[in-house]
């Protein structure tokens, strides 16, 4: 069952956020852990989404904290989980 990542930032930092984003829909599209809609990553001020399969998800949460600590936005980044229904 898939599951959708929510990462909130405390603050708007469009850029940083968006070029995070950016870092990371290119390394799921490589390594097919998990699917981001490149166009609301494109559109995020704050809040950045990312759907996994749950058999993948300790591997997709690992590749997101590591990619967060390369852009220094671990301090102000919370993770939570939701679970998508069909």
């Amino acid at each position: 069952m898939p599951q959708r990542i929510v990462i909130d930032f405390d603050k708007d930092d469009v850029h940083k956020i968006r070029n995070f984003g950016e870092d990371l829909w290119r390394k799921f599209s490589k390594n097919g852990l998990a699917v981001m809609d490149i166009g609301a990553v494109d559109r995020a001020v704050n809040r950045i989404y990312v759907v996994v399969n749950r058999r993948y998800r300790t591997r997709a949460v690992r590749v997101i904290n590591a990619t967060l600590l390369r852009h220094c936005l671990n301090d102000i980044a919370h993770l939570s989980e939701e679970t998508i229904n069909p």
